[in-house]
């Protein structure tokens, strides 16, 4: 062969891997598109997968169906059709974003027929990429026929190399799609830097293509070696077999990658990075196995043997995994407990997690990716054409669709994910024992009868013995490090559905949880006395909406849950309807296992189940509701971040009423405030008002509308006994308690939310679904939400409906709020109890009872200003930081009371009797009061404490915008900052960052 041919060829090899890389960028990228149409990740990518093969397998055969008629110029078509698919790459995102609107605006609401809108739902979806993979599909056979065509001899070797170069482009196309592009030009701007790519392969190959040989120059020069080459040495074996098995093989590939993703979703959690590194892991041993074949095919004098060996090994290889696979969760917890929660472990745990995914898939995956090569050799061995290398990669294609539809929609939710790879294995080892025993040749057959009977014994042994741990596999072991199974808690349901898997455990105390994927997304204490964290925010969804819209008849429930919020309604007395939209079957089922502690959710004649994605069933009902209800789970979960953005509150915005309300539960744990901000941007521009409430220090429920407050509760729910009863599990007893769960609104909240540098969260541009995982990772949090209940100033305070009457019950004993209150009780208790002998039994071994105690001394013992000054200082700002949240309680307010009248106070220096004042002041609400002190307190005794800076601060910001004198208060606030030197690193409290920004014109 020619020294410029030589280099064409690495030229062309290198080419077929930038392709490769832009192909997988189309797939991953089409899958969030698609996935806005479908409502789920893994329909998605069940026709992502689906079009794309197919499309692939259409453009093969297109290529390959004049077997006598080659193509004279490959290289000139393949340049072509690179250019036209960069032509669609740049039209996508303006034609996707316009066939979503005619979809769910025209069409969809002009349909009856719930086929029928499958039918347009799914047509639509894939239309809008079949083209491209069409285009795609068509690729391969002509760089493949261009490349052979230069170095004939070795075909095999040169097929192979095509496979690895297009395989390893692929799996990095995959990775730096998820992991870079997205997050830097979102999908528009990725799928256009795929399109750059085509752009570029076009040009430079359609300056190659001038240097490629014709079939004609093939004949002329006798550079084909093919004609000694033996032909299908077995007359009764037609060569359309070899397409067939092509077509099984791919089959069984996909039924294993199926298996795989959902298995290995339950070790590395079902975010989108996740998926991606799967995906990657999946190509990579494709590409190798290609690589490893490229140097041995040559040789290889009976490859339709060769390919039953490989065959068998494959299928062993799958079913291996399954023993392997419960020693992940060990491997997980380990690396989960041993890396660092900063930005090195998390990389680490990512190589991890793509580290086990290559564990399991790489050794099989390895085999398959030599069985095309094998099988195209083996043709063109036989004089089958280059037609023969589309073909195959058609044939193949197909059955990779096939493997995906049956695998997603019929075997998963029938047998589970170990009887996909069960069944997988069982085909390639069917396949493999036919291709030995047919192609045996003058092989010892003793020899390999003992080889096939161990393969069969092997793979039975390892079918019927391994069983999955389903306790250890619903752990979520990827979240916590723990894998080990509890014997206190067992399964007591298990369901392997078409989007997740869905578990419910039973816990010895028999309270029971429900998990998706191993995520736990809630937990019901039944039969006990206390309530679960998520008890109260499924109880409080429901009844926060009942409270704020009386009125209220129709409502939508977006998530089944464990069907608690959907109960709650139920119990209510009113004539309401709900319909609950839940995607996943397999969820509803787990439901019922909850019993009588969520049974009116399936069992109320007015509750009605769908299964369906929330966007298609609201087009399709055409119904407005008074209340639609939110129930996602974390948002790092692959497809949930989508039920917050900006696009999915203006399409949920058009189904509801004019004065109806959104309801939406939104974790504080595995998040940060740059996700929590991208969120509420999105709500913004969609809600003329919104509020936050707590249910618990870990959950807020968003209360969003157009047309109604979104703070006036009514209090006539309580009147229902029913309903009053399941409150009062939560420890709700009325409606002061209800409206002391709000922590602010709209007003107070979108200045500060809007400062923070994120951008909204968009379908588009996925802000939160990028960087929740990570988030998740390092266990980050913003519990800093919820506490500003208990901080000195807290935003509900400059709402109408202010309330710190909170009962002794008030939300629950694990809520941060009810612990601070009882700190502050106890201050109380401890001062006012003064130095009797009941005071003597106090335990005084905290910090708080001991500064209320020396408090106690001074007030009531005086003494000279200088034995003082620093005592009383501090430990009375520390005090007052716990007291003053609750200053509507008259147990506290007896403390200021007694600390104002007392005689001492007369000894005590300037300043200390200006705070005491300033205190007092806050503690009954007395604005003008507190001004007035703030400002003598900066200009003749400014705070040398940053802590008591803040205070200062906080209280006067917070009555000049209660009195609504903004100008003020941005004047206060510069005298402040004049005064006070503050570091230029340093971080103000959460209520006085949200004070400081609500007053920036």
């Amino acid at each position: 062969m020619q020294a410029s041919a030589s280099r064409l060829k690495i030229i062309l090899f290198s080419i077929f891997a930038l392709s490769g890389f832009s192909g997988l960028i189309y797939e991953s990228i089409w899958t969030h598109y698609i996935k806005l149409i479908l409502g789920h990740a893994a329909y998605s990518q069940t026709l992502v997968l689906s079009i794309f093969m197919g499309g692939m397998a259409i453009g093969a055969a297109l290529t390959g169906r004049h077997k006598d008629k080659p193509l004279k110029t490959p290289l000139k078509y393949y340049a072509l059709i690179e250019g036209v698919i960069a032509i669609f790459a740049f039209a996508f995102h303006s034609v996707f974003v316009a066939s979503e609107s005619l979809l769910h605006e025209t069409l969809i609401p002009a349909l009856d027929s719930v086929i029928l809108i499958e039918t347009v739902r799914w047509g639509l979806a894939a239309l809008l990429i079949l083209p491209q993979s069409i285009l795609l599909g068509t690729t391969f056979p002509l760089i493949g026929t261009a490349v052979i065509r230069l170095d004939e001899k070795h075909s095999g070797s040169t097929l192979g190399m095509l496979y690895f170069t297009n395989s390893i482009g692929a799996a990095m196309g995959v990775l730096v799609s998820g992991f870079v592009l997205i997050g830097l030009v979102g999908l528009p701007g990725t799928i256009m830097t795929a399109g750059i790519i085509n752009i570029f392969i076009a040009i430079v190959v359609w300056g190659l293509s001038k240097s490629e040989r014709t079939p004609e120059d093939i004949l002329a020069n006798n550079l084909t070696t093919l004609e000694s080459e033996p032909v299908n040495p077995q007359k009764d074996f037609s060569p359309n077999w070899l397409f067939a098995i092509a077509l099984l093989t791919g089959l069984a590939s996909f039924l294993y990658e199926i298996g795989w993703i959902r298995m290995l979703s339950l070790v590395l959690g079902s975010s989108m990075q996740a998926f991606e590194l799967m995906l990657s892991a999946f190509i990579t041993g494709l590409a190798f196995g290609g690589l490893w074949i490229r140097k041995r095919i040559q040789s290889t004098t009976n490859p339709a043997f060769f390919l039953g060996k490989i065959q068998i090994i494959m299928g062993l290889c799958a079913v291996a995994t399954l023993p392997l696979y419960t020693h992940m969760f060990d491997f997980m917890g380990f690396m989960v407990n041993s890396l660092n929660k900063n930005e090195g472990g998390y990389l680490l745990f990512n190589l991890s997690s793509h580290l086990i995914s290559m564990l399991i898939m790489l050794p099989a995956t390895f085999m398959a990716g030599m069985t095309l090569p094998l099988i195209t050799f083996t043709l063109l061995k036989w004089k089958q054409g280059e037609a023969s290398i589309g073909r195959v990669y058609a044939f193949n294609t197909v059955g990779a669709i096939i493997g995906t539809l049956i695998a997603v929609h019929l075997l998963m939710p029938l047998i589970g994910t170990k009887g996909l790879i069960v069944t997988g294995a069982l085909v390639d080892i069917g396949l493999g024992l036919f291709l030995v025993f047919k192609f045996i040749e003058n092989k010892p057959r003793l020899k390999v009868q003992i080889y096939s009977v161990a393969s069969i014994i092997a793979f039975l042994t390892i079918s019927v013995v391994i069983e999955f741990d389903q306790l250890k596999m619903a752990s979520g072991v990827y979240r916590h490090g723990r894998a080990d199974s509890v014997e206190s808690t067992r399964t007591i349901f298990y369901k392997d559905g078409k989007t997740a898997t869905i578990s419910v455990n039973e816990f010895k105390s028999g309270s029971k949880s429900i998990s998706t994927n191993g995520k736990p997304d809630a937990m019901i204490r039944a039969n006990t006395q206390e309530h679960s964290l998520d008890e109260a925010t499924m109880i409080l969804a429901a009844a926060l909406p009942l409270s704020l819209h009386p009125e209220a008849t129709s409502f939508a429930n977006i998530g089944m849950g464990s069907g608690l919020t959907s109960h709650t309604l139920m119990t209510s007395g009113r004539p309401i309807t709900l319909d609950t939209i839940e995607i996943e079957s397999a969820m509803v089922e787990g439901v019922s296992y909850f019993g009588e502690s969520t049974e009116k959710s399936y069992t109320d004649s007015r509750s009605k189940i769908y299964i369906d994605d929330a966007k298609s069933f609201f087009s399709r009902n055409k119904k407005q509701y008074d209340v639609i209800i939110s129930e996602p789970s974390n948002p790092w979960v692959s497809g949930v971040a989508g039920l917050f953005s900006e696009e999915f509150y203006y399409h949920i915005n058009r189904y509801l009423a004019n004065d109806g309300v959104l309801v939406q539960w939104l974790q504080l744990y595995e998040t940060n405030i740059s996700l929590f901000a991208s969120v509420f941007k999105a709500l913004d521009k969609n809600f003329k008002d919104y509020a936050i409430y707590t249910s618990n220090f870990g959950d807020i429920i968003i209360i969003a509308s157009n047309g109604r407050s979104t703070l006036q509760l009514d209090s006539q729910l309580f009147d229902d006994p029913s309903l009053s009863n399941q409150l009062k599990r939560v420890k709700i007893n009325n409606r002061d308690d209800l409206q002391a769960t709000l922590i602010g609104n709209k007003q107070q909240f979108q200045p500060y939310f809007n400062s923070i540098k994120s951008p909204t969260n968009s379908d588009y541009f996925p802000y939160l679904s990028l960087n929740a995982p990570k988030a998740r990772y390092l266990r980050e949090n913003i519990f800093d939400i919820t506490a500003l209940l208990s901080s000195p100033f807290p935003p509900s305070m400059r709402t109408p409906y202010f309330t710190n009457k909170l009962s002794k019950e008030a939300i629950g004993s694990e809520n941060i709020t009810s612990i601070l209150q009882s700190n502050a009780r106890e201050i109380a208790r401890v001062f006012n109890f003064s130095l009797s002998t009941e005071l003597n039994q106090t335990n005084l071994n905290n910090k708080l009872s001991a500064s209320a105690l020396l408090i106690s001394q001074f007030t009531s013992q005086c003494h000279k200003s200088t034995e003082i000054d620093n005592v009383i200082d501090d430990n009375l700002h520390y005090l007052a930081l716990h007291l003053i949240p609750f200053r509507g309680n008259q147990e506290v307010n007896q403390f200021w009371d007694k600390l104002v009248n007392s005689n001492c106070i007369e000894y005590w220096p300037e300043h200390l009797k200006l705070w005491v004042n300033l205190y007092f002041s806050v503690a009954y609400n007395k604005h003008k009061e507190i001004i007035k002190y703030a400002k003598i307190i900066i200009n003749s005794h400014p705070p040398k404490s940053r802590n008591k800076a803040w205070f200062l601060l906080g209280a006067a910001l917070n009555s000049f915008i209660l009195l609504e004198k903004t100008a003020d208060a941005r004047e206060f606030r510069d005298s402040v900052f004049k005064q006070i030197k503050l570091p230029n690193n340093s971080k103000y409290p959460l209520y006085l960052e949200i004070l400081l920004f609500q007053i920036n014109e």
